[in-house]
């Protein structure tokens, strides 16, 4: 296996998941520059290629949660599950999962807007994967 972890994504897995690969990207194309350096309004994505999901009969249910602070705190998201309308998934399904964010408006200048993420599973708790990265305007 060939761990690729780009954008200076923190992480940490639990539970036999292994986070193989991530990366930013804008929602149009190309990769975040190095420094994650972006514009407002751009919409950031988020890829995670994950190995090691545990399910019952090849399917499982999970969870995303995101939550967008700046450096001083403020919350402008705080989303606890985004995939809540979603029932059981095929295993081959969750291994690559897409999460985005964008920063539209500001009322202050920030040093940067930190995005915390956790993927896990409904099935089995111990089954997650949590980490976070920041974005600079």
């Amino acid at each position: 296996m060939n761990i690729k972890i780009r954008n200076e994504i923190i992480h940490q897995a639990s539970g036999g998941l292994i986070l193989e690969q991530a990366w930013l990207q804008y929602a149009d194309g190309p990769r975040i520059r190095t420094g994650n350096l972006i514009n407002l309004g751009e919409k950031i994505q988020l890829h995670l290629v994950i190995q090691g999901w545990e399910g019952e009969q090849g399917q499982i249910r999970i969870g995303a949660s995101e939550k967008l602070t700046t450096d001083e705190g403020v919350c402008f998201l705080n989303e606890q599950d985004l995939f809540a309308a979603y029932d059981l998934l095929p295993l081959k399904a969750v291994e690559k999962i897409t999460l985005s964010a964008v920063v539209e408006k500001i009322d202050r200048l920030s040093d940067y807007f930190k995005i915390e993420f956790k993927v896990y599973s409904k099935l089995n708790e111990s089954q997650f994967i949590e980490g976070y990265y920041l974005l600079h305007i």
